[in-house]
């Protein structure tokens, strides 16, 4: 993949994870570089957000919590949609203080 190509993929996905990653023509070595160079960031076990996302959620709980749910979305199945305390976050019903990082899916 190109440097140019890799830069359109990066732009056109915020949250994947690493088998999404790699499907769409990053290889692995390109992968860790990414993560080396802060161009995406870990948000769980295999799955990855851009630089941009992560500075888009920066300092406030529930778009970070809206990564998380991408992230665990993608994981388990573009099937899934948020439910319960996930899907109040996510529709901006202020039920909850602090969101976290535990992310409801049915």
């Amino acid at each position: 993949m190109t440097r140019r190509d890799l830069t359109n993929t990066l732009s056109d996905i915020a949250v994947a994870t690493r088998a999404h990653w790699i499907a769409r023509g990053v290889t692995a070595r390109q992968l860790r570089t990414l993560v080396d160079s802060g161009a995406l960031v870990r948000l769980r076990y295999g799955s990855y957000a851009t630089r941009s996302a992560v500075d888009w959620a920066h300092g406030n709980p529930r778009r970070l919590h809206i990564l998380y749910v991408y992230a665990a979305m993608d994981a388990v199945g573009r099937d899934s949609v948020a439910s319960f305390q996930s899907a109040a976050i996510m529709h901006d019903i202020a039920l909850f203080r602090h969101p976290g990082e535990t992310v409801t899916l049915t």
